[in-house]
């Protein structure tokens, strides 16, 4: 029988350079990311052991490199990149679904107010 499991990470926040503007790519801005995947997690419940399967320190790592480390035009390249990223950890684990959300809170809208922009995409 399948098992469908859920490993989150929620409000991660950092530093990136993405964007169109010239501010927004040589200054930067604060990106926040939510991430929730749905897999197979029987092998680290029988083995209690981080190696068996993907881990919450990989959504982390996957997504501060991500954001810190690369630059994007937009928040829906920056959330396709950090699935693309986790399908390539390869881990012993099943994946079925990778939900991300990156939101980019103040966004430099002329003559708005927006507690943040954001993209939600479920590969």
């Amino acid at each position: 029988m399948e098992c469908i499991d859920i490993l989150e990470a929620k409000g991660m926040t950092f530093w990136g350079n993405h964007g169109l503007t010239e501010d927004q790519k040589s200054v930067g801005q604060i990106f926040q990311v939510d991430i929730v995947v749905h897999l197979d997690m029987s092998n680290q419940f029988q083995e209690d052991m981080l190696t068996s399967g993907l881990t919450y320190t990989d959504l982390f790592v996957v997504t501060q490199k991500v954001i810190t480390g690369e630059h994007h035009n937009t928040i829906q390249r920056v959330a396709q990149r950090i699935v693309d990223e986790l399908h390539a950890l390869n881990r012993p684990t099943p994946i079925y679904e990778i939900t991300v959300t990156v939101k980019q809170p103040y966004p430099s809208i002329p003559n708005s107010t927006l507690d943040y922009t954001g993209v939600t995409i479920t590969r």
